[in-house]
């Protein structure tokens, strides 16, 4: 397979030998980190980068494509909005690369998106919601989401009363749904092929946060097997034995009971790394327990893009 390095400054090829390394979408979306869809649309709706085509029409990207696709996953991580980045980028080579800095004027509307994700929500318009998101994930990178939509909609959704409760019930069923559906698109059954276990912990159900990690695994391309519940610990070592697992990811939004011994014996008998994340995590990042605790789900280091 042929690889990508991503190069700067004085490390860049010369113009003749950029002009014959030409690599194809699926190249670019594993080196960047951008999905397809999103580079499509940068490309078609904003202007944000011009590939190569071939005869066929297959887009082609050079060495320049791709850091310039880097410049713009920077601006974005800065908080500035996709409409926006082009005259950044132009700017920045009309000035021999002055950085310049972003003004308030700059920012994308996130606090109006969840706003209005939140009212559609509250008026139980499912399907407005998930057009809203579906025009987000074609433009914006899952990291940007992570970052910028989802935890302050979650903080909407948890907040107490019996009509948030609605909220919450009709949220859980379209994201459990979505989340199905993405993942059956995008993880082929395969017996042999190595996959990250989602599930709660043994006793608890399933956490708005796993479907979320699940979908960013989706996006990223990062194989998953998510489950709805574990009856108890000891299918971790059932489910190590039937499937090729490269970890596995447990979810708590409660205080975990005391461990007993043979339970000790059992989690610190797994092959597979253990991770446990989730609301509840932060109760637990002392035990004496054979995993790494990670309070944020969204910085699992498996689905994280440093």
């Amino acid at each position: 397979m042929a690889t990508l390095m991503h190069t700067s400054g004085n490390q860049s090829t010369s113009p003749e030998t950029q002009e014959k390394r030409l690599f194809p979408i699926r190249l670019i979306a594993e080196q960047t980190g951008i999905n397809p869809v999103t580079l499509r649309a940068w490309e078609r709706r904003y202007g944000l980068i011009q590939p190569e085509r071939t005869a066929k029409g297959h887009r082609m990207y050079r060495e320049d494509d791709l850091r310039r696709i880097f410049r713009i996953k920077e601006w974005l991580e800065r908080g500035v909005a996709v409409s926006q980045v082009k005259a950044l980028l132009d700017n920045q080579t009309t000035s021999s690369g002055t950085d310049f800095a972003v003004t308030d004027t700059e920012m994308p509307e996130w606090s109006g998106l969840v706003s209005q994700s939140a009212d559609w929500l509250s008026q139980g318009l499912i399907t407005r919601f998930d057009q809203q998101l579906n025009q987000l994930t074609a433009i914006y990178p899952v990291q940007m989401l992570n970052q910028f939509f989802w935890p302050p909609l979650l903080d909407f959704i948890y907040r107490a009363g019996e009509y948030q409760q609605l909220i919450r019930i009709q949220f859980y069923a379209w994201l459990r749904n979505r989340t199905g559906i993405r993942l059956s698109h995008r993880n082929m059954p395969s017996a042999t092929r190595p996959v990250w276990l989602l599930a709660p912990v043994p006793g608890q159900t399933m956490d708005p946060e796993l479907c979320l990690t699940a979908l960013t695994c989706a996006d990223l391309n990062i194989p998953v097997l998510m489950l709805d519940s574990l009856p108890e610990w000891s299918f971790l070592h059932l489910l190590e034995e039937q499937k090729n697992l490269t970890g596995i990811v447990l979810f708590t939004r409660e205080k975990l009971p005391e461990f007993s011994k043979s339970e000790h014996q059992m989690l610190n008998s797994l092959k597979s790394p253990l991770y446990l994340s989730g609301a509840a995590c932060v109760l637990h990042q002392g035990d004496s327990m054979p995993w790494q605790a990670c309070t944020s789900w969204s910085e699992l280091n498996f689905i994280s893009q440093e």
